[in-house]
């Protein structure tokens, strides 16, 4: 496990911060409900208010017994598992079409809730640390690689709306 929990939180702040300019970024530059705005809504509150959880979580699952591991893994699985819902459900009920970006956003959530599930499975029941690394470290780089990408994706789907409105002229 990382040694130092406070990089961590450091991190994570910086992060938040930057899921909320980004979001004000995509309704400044859309000005509308889009889908990347719907995958960037998600993830600025979703962060946010996991934010503020964390701390307990963390406390809670530091005691000894089962159940408290599995207050950590259970906690961060429904985390996942609620934004890719939420993301579903507001473009059902907006009637967006799912962008590449809003795809990625779902795609990472449930990666990080197949994650938390085999990580649970592996330390708890098998009791083993074989997927331990490959838990804390690709954890940590989808949270570092997720802004970019969906930068990427984002300016993609505007330069292929561009060239389309372009093209119909």
């Amino acid at each position: 496990m990382v040694q130092n929990i406070d990089v961590i939180f450091t991190i994570a702040d910086y992060r938040n911060i930057a899921y909320v300019i980004f979001l004000l970024i995509a309704l400044i530059v859309e000005r509308k409900i889009t889908s990347i705005v719907v995958a960037l809504f998600v993830l600025a509150i979703g962060e946010n208010l996991t934010s503020e959880a964390t701390q307990f979580i963390l406390e809670t699952s530091r005691q000894q017994g089962i159940e408290y591991k599995f207050v950590w893994y259970s906690f961060w699985s429904i985390y996942s598992l609620c934004g890719i819902y939420t993301i579903y459900l507001l473009h059902i009920k907006l009637k967006l079409r799912a962008s590449r970006g809003a795809n990625f956003v779902s795609f990472t959530m449930l990666f990080w809730a197949l994650c938390q599930a085999i990580d649970f499975i592996d330390r708890v029941t098998w009791d083993s640390a074989f997927f331990a690394v490959f838990y804390q470290y690709s954890i940590v780089i989808t949270n570092l690689l997720i802004t970019p990408m969906l930068l990427l994706f984002w300016l993609r789907d505007i330069h292929k709306e561009r060239f389309i409105k372009y093209k119909e002229v």
